[in-house]
């Protein structure tokens, strides 16, 4: 039997201090490993038993979940909590089957999110009628702004240079928050 295959590692729904990981295997049976990696130098990088052991590659406990794998397919962790906002971190995945084959290491490396504001903008209707009022979440760093959606009706995930004027407007200090 051939020696599991994990792709597509992610870290999804990544927010100020949480991320759900996930991959994906060609193989049932036995369980998958992963490790969240804070360090991100080239000591630290885990080998396959120190993922196994909830290790990273100085030997100390990291945060960490296994999971048994009963389909092929996508496998997803439970969410990881208590990450620091704009930090940069990896997750290090594993998969070993129930014979002891072991798949190759699969990382992904990531970063929380920044600062986030929900603003509540009031926009009003196209025949100076009756406004609407809809809320928008957005994050943002020294150099960017990331609109991450309004609602149904409009487009989501808008990345905006500062100062570009394409931009909707963003309050200096959105929803009290100051980015400095």
């Amino acid at each position: 039997m051939a020696n599991p295959v994990l792709t597509n590692p992610q870290a999804n729904f990544t927010t100020l201090t949480t991320t759900i990981p996930s991959c994906h295997t060609d193989s049932i049976g036995g369980v998958i490993y992963m490790v969240l990696i804070t360090d991100l130098t080239a000591n630290a990088i885990p080998s396959d038993d120190q993922i196994k052991a909830g290790q990273n590659g100085y030997g100390d406990a990291v945060q960490n979940e296994n999971i048994a794998v009963s389909l092929g397919g996508t496998q997803t962790f439970t969410q990881l909590t208590g990450l620091s906002s704009r930090t940069d971190y990896a997750l290090y995945f594993v998969h070993e089957d129930a014979i002891g084959n072991t798949s190759e290491i699969l990382f992904i490396a990531f970063n929380t999110l920044s600062y986030v504001a929900d603003i509540e903008e009031t926009f009003p209707d196209n025949e100076g009628g009756i406004s609407s009022t809809a809320h928008s979440l957005w994050t943002w760093d020294d150099e960017h702004v990331d609109h991450i959606g309004w609602d149904a009706e409009t487009i989501i995930g808008s990345t905006f240079e500062i100062g570009d004027d394409s931009a909707p407007h963003v309050p200096d200090d959105p929803g009290g928050i100051n980015p400095t």
